[in-house]
């Protein structure tokens, strides 16, 4: 997917909401990347928290940032496929 024609659909800490979306997406045709972002280790092209807070007071569960990408044309649809899920 081109990086110019993709939108992000969610930002999550949390792998199985990933998960579930993932599979919604999959089951109902839609393209998808999903992109993970180590926030405990810090690089020159990702100085993120760690950077500046410090890692020690940093939660486990909030290390790994999760992100799902999705076309500008699947946006909308893939948005409404989330609420539904929601409530059902």
């Amino acid at each position: 997917m081109n990086i110019f024609h993709r939108r992000q659909l969610i930002l999550s800490y949390n792998e199985g909401i990933i998960h579930i979306i993932e599979d919604l997406l999959c089951s109902n045709g839609v393209p998808y990347d999903v992109k993970v972002y180590d926030r405990s280790s810090p690089s020159i092209f990702n100085m993120d928290t760690r950077e500046r807070f410090g890692g020690q007071f940093q939660s486990s569960k909030h290390s790994y940032c999760y992100r799902i990408y999705v076309s500008k044309e699947n946006l909308d649809y893939s948005k409404a496929l989330i609420k539904n899920k929601l409530k059902s």
